[in-house]
């Protein structure tokens, strides 16, 4: 390819047009890479997505050259010298290869998220070796060398066109007339190219913005880019307070107090019970064999599971959905009752909120309470926040104190510290509560060398990693049943949150949050089996613990009790800026300004006939349902009333 001269304003022009290749081409691979996941209809639907992603790429490139522009058309005579050409040159790789970078690297993690990268990542995972994920580079080989070969295509197209410096002896005063025009009609450019080109209504874009080119709100991630992401959640509220009515029509609407009702089916019948609760990292309804009767001869990757289903005292939700994507969002949704907050709480700048929790109301009743987390002490700050939660006493990878069985990666292996987990529950005094967040489920799914050749392969490295953590289950309850507090004692199980699996038909944003919830009563005095109808979310744990005790003291909860006939059984999970309702037999997804999707369930499992124009009276019963919830939550969350049992006064 020949080498080309021009002007600096050429220059500035080939290479920002080479950013918007580069961020073209991470689409059309973030495309091919998720194409299951973002499941995008016809062409009509792709060109729509591409036309938003160059409103979003424009913003993003702008904001990530801006050092880069500003040295390109400053009028000044330094500009045509070679060091000044090599200093734009070193800043212009410094900025945008890091970017190329974080386009490339959510090309593999949206499917664990479903949304882009943003500033809360670097709070989230603070705590964690830099090495852990320096593993991604080799377990997704060939993104990385996708990113290679782009950078060198990038560098060599670069290379291509040379600056040719115009003289400013004879005319100097035409000269600089006219560079400070293009001075500022280039900066005018930028600045309307970083809004979104938005010039009519005053309001610059935003992330939510990127929902208008998409059909379905997980979309939104093609049609946004990393480093856009990153730069516009720099120090970014997590919420924006909603006033879709005035307080009273809002709590007529939705009201988050709860008391348990006497009349409920099990009220009180758990009363003194020991409580020990089961976050089993990544557990997909997907993976748990019994809770797909549909699917023929599908055995699923969790025996153990749907062997206790199954016992007498066993009660399983068909119809469970996490209220987040990723790991941070689970505690405070399964322990405290709260959904996720824009970001995760604990990265929110509402993470020193007063929240109350089962840890707390269980204390008011003698309770003793422990926290284990596999990993190291610290990661994701799960320590801070299961103190923040009330827990009396938090056991890590410090407490359990043999780095011998430490997996090499996250933490020590789920076998080992399940056992670690009954040994030191035995020594609790009674009643107590017990939570386990599990991690061997967690990329990159490691097991031990020993089962290598003993546990399924499966068709993709999580069923495997599954399968151990079920195995560990189930000597976890073989030793538990040798303890005395075992028959008295209730066992409570579900995931921090779903992941993309295999089958297709969990790839939607219905079957992107099915998780199982399972209530376990040695004892055999819960009864049930598997419910094949009741909606129920994460969030509805806490109340319904609460009934299951006994406890008629008021909480705040986003959540119902699943016993209990009379409540109002919803679901409700956020998808990148938008929000999910799962209620009355359909699936409404709204943006916050407008309805984005509306889908039967049981005739359109798989998401595939949006009805939102087809039947607007179907709307018009759900939305405002899921507007009074946003805007109790919102106002609540914003002014620290998670607590606050008294309505708001906004």
């Amino acid at each position: 390819m020949a080498t080309l001269s021009g002007s600096v304003y050429t220059l500035l022009a080939w290479r920002l047009a080479l950013a918007f290749l580069m961020y073209t081409l991470c689409r059309v691979l973030f495309y091919f890479y998720n194409s299951d996941v973002l499941a995008i209809e016809g062409g009509a639907e792709m060109l729509r997505i591409f036309r938003g992603g160059l409103r979003f790429d424009a913003a993003g490139i702008f904001y990530v050259n801006l050092l880069v522009i500003l040295l390109h058309i400053l009028p000044i005579k330094q500009r045509s010298s070679k060091l000044y050409q090599s200093i734009i040159t070193w800043i212009y790789w410094i900025c945008n290869l890091p970017a190329l970078v974080a386009n490339i690297a959510d090309i593999a993690y949206y499917r664990f998220t479903l949304r882009r990268t943003a500033m809360a990542v670097f709070s989230e995972f603070s705590n964690e070796s830099p090495w852990q994920f320096v593993r991604f580079v080799f377990d997704y080989w060939p993104l990385t060398l996708v990113a290679l070969i782009l950078i060198v295509v990038w560098v060599y197209l670069y290379q291509r066109v040379n600056f040719i410096p115009r003289s400013i002896q004879r005319r100097p005063l035409l000269y600089y007339s006219v560079q400070s025009l293009l001075l500022l009609a280039t900066a005018f450019l930028v600045v309307v190219g970083i809004r979104g080109f938005e010039l009519v209504n005053g309001h610059p874009m935003n992330m939510s913005t990127a929902t208008l080119y998409t059909a379905q709100p997980h979309q939104a991630a093609m049609v946004q880019n990393t480093p856009y992401s990153l730069i516009r959640t720099i120090g970014k509220p997590g919420l924006e307070e909603k006033h879709y009515f005035s307080d009273e029509e809002a709590r007529a609407l939705f009201d988050p107090v709860r008391r348990a009702n006497p009349a409920a089916p099990y009220y009180g019948q758990f009363k003194g019970r020991n409580v020990v609760i089961i976050i089993w990292e990544g557990l997909s309804r997907e993976w748990v064999g019994c809770l797909n009767p549909d699917l023929p001869d599908y055995k699923g990757y969790t025996p153990f599971l749907d062997s206790l289903i199954t016992q007498a005292g066993a009660y399983a939700g068909m119809q469970g959905f996490a209220g987040g994507s990723v790991s941070m969002d689970a505690m405070p949704s399964i322990l405290a009752s709260l959904p996720k907050p824009g970001v995760s709480f604990v990265s929110s700048p509402y993470s020193n909120n007063t929240i109350g929790s089962i840890a707390i109301e269980l204390k008011k009743e003698g309770y003793y309470s422990a926290f284990f987390h596999n990993a190291a002490n610290g990661s994701m700050s799960f320590d801070a926040l299961a103190n923040q939660l009330g827990y009396d006493s938090y056991w890590g990878m410090d407490e359990y104190g043999n780095r011998a069985d430490w997996d090499g990666n996250w933490g020590i292996w789920d076998e080992e510290f399940l056992q670690f987990m009954v040994r030191t529950m035995s020594r609790f005094r009674e009643p107590f509560l017990a939570t386990e967040f599990t991690i061997s489920s967690h990329h990159p799914w490691l097991i031990p060398e020993r089962y290598q050749n003993i546990l399924p392969e499966g068709q993709i490295p999580m069923q495997r990693a599954i399968a151990y953590t079920d195995m560990a289950l189930r000597r976890f309850f073989e030793a538990a049943k040798q303890q005395h507090w075992y028959d008295n004692t209730l066992f409570i199980i579900t995931a921090d949150h779903s992941v993309t699996g295999y089958l297709e038909e969990y790839k939607n944003t219905l079957g992107l949050f099915r998780v199982p919830i399972i209530f376990f009563d040695p004892s055999g005095w819960m009864s049930g089996g598997i419910d094949h109808e009741t909606i129920m979310q994460q969030a509805d744990i806490f109340p319904t613990l609460m009934g299951l005790m006994g406890i008629n003291r008021p909480i705040i909860s986003y959540g119902h009790n699943i016993f209990d006939p009379t409540s109002d059984h919803f679901a409700v999970s956020a998808i990148g800026g938008a929000y999910q309702l799962i209620w009355q037999g359909y699936a409404l997804q709204y943006n916050g300004q407008e309805v984005k999707g509306l889908y039967h369930i049981a005739q359109d499992p798989r998401l595939k006939h949006n009805l939102k124009d087809k039947h607007p009276e179907i709307v018009k019963r759900l939305l405002p349902k899921l507007q009074a919830y946003i805007q109790d939550f919102s106002a609540r969350m914003i002014h620290n009333r998670l607590t606050d049992i008294n309505p708001p006064n906004n």
